[in-house]
């Protein structure tokens, strides 16, 4: 289906034919695009539209570095759909077949995915946070910003179950666009000043790259307050005292830390389960995932032994250095 053909003599063959440009990026470690080229891209609608209504290319983000930044393709896959030197729309992440091929007719019509996805209703908070991630990506940072910061103050009263999608992935979103997008500083420094919880704020309070107020709120507290508000259990609190050096703070904080190691290697592992899973054909990024989560419990559990040590809880500093915590490594195919 795909063509061999550089750009620009694709983007002729399509405007002489009057066809569209689709073009698929991809790299040769990318297990979604994989999936897609036995999946996606041998499905024979598919192949039936592309015949009658485009030239295809493949373009490898890797040999093609000048290109993707130019044309601000900041995941893959991505398809991209082009009429006469000009994007119409693009479509990120993994499709299927039928997904392609409902995206591929919709904008040929001249409904682009935004449009789709502008219609949700207001509970359904992932449809929303899809709409952001396509909003950020599309450039259109003003409407991506209001959802967003919608979604910070309102998701969990739809979607309890949310907390961390809310707190990881859709932080990450709002980092993105404070990188880019100005008026998202202000925005994030009201939502700081009326955060409801600790965790929100030490979240924001990271954002804004005010780590060292993070650190001495946590200084200030007594031992009754950090283990009522469970400190140990904030990641980014746990993390930022373990970067700052902070060791008789973060040994001060603990609680249980055998048992939370013993947590935090069984969550490294079934994420490493499911890496296998999805990216079998791909052994080098299984063995390379294994060796950065080994390295991380390691590192976890010699930062715990010097924290309470610190602290003076030398038994339980004994604990932690006899603790084995098991990651099981999947079997590659070499």
């Amino acid at each position: 289906m795909f063509e061999d053909l550089p750009l620009d003599v694709a983007t002729a063959r399509a405007k002489e034919r009057g066809k569209f440009l689709l073009i698929d990026f991809t790299a040769t470690w990318c297990a979604p695009c994989a999936q897609m080229d036995k999946t996606t891209w041998k499905d024979a609608e598919v192949h039936a539209w592309v015949a009658e209504h485009a030239i295809a290319i493949q373009i490898d983000v890797d040999q093609h570095e000048s290109l993707s930044e130019e044309w601000n393709v900041q995941s893959i896959p991505t398809v991209m759909l082009r009429k006469d030197a000009a994007e119409l729309d693009r479509a990120s992440g993994m499709r299927s077949a039928k997904q392609i091929l409902t995206w591929l007719k919709n904008v040929s019509t001249g409904r682009t995915e935004l449009d789709s996805l502008r219609e949700f209703e207001e509970s359904d908070v992932m449809a929303r946070f899809k709409l952001v991630r396509t909003l950020v990506r599309s450039r259109h940072f003003d409407e991506a910003l209001e959802h967003a910061v919608w979604l910070w103050e309102h998701s969990l009263e739809h979607e309890p179950n949310w907390t961390g999608v809310r707190l990881s992935y859709l932080m990450s979103e709002i980092d993105g666009l404070l990188k880019v997008h100005p008026p998202t500083r202000p925005r994030l420094e009201a939502l700081r000043a009326e955060a409801k919880n600790f965790h929100d704020w030490v979240t924001l309070s990271q954002s804004l790259g005010l780590e060292s107020e993070v650190v001495e709120r946590v200084r200030s507290m007594s031992v009754a307050e950090s283990f009522e508000l469970e400190l140990h259990r904030i990641r980014r609190v746990v993390d930022l005292l373990e970067e700052r050096g902070e060791y008789l703070l973060l040994g001060n904080i603990l609680q249980e830390p055998v048992a939370l190691l013993r947590e935090g290697g069984e969550i490294l592992d079934h994420v490493l389960q499911k890496t296998a899973q999805h990216a079998s054909e791909f052994p080098d990024v299984i063995t390379t995932t294994a060796a950065e989560f080994r390295a991380e419990i390691d590192r976890r559990k010699l930062a715990f032994i010097r924290a309470l040590e610190e602290a003076g809880r030398a038994s339980e500093a004994d604990d932690v250095r006899a603790l084995e915590v098991t990651l099981r490594v999947p079997e590659v195919k070499k």
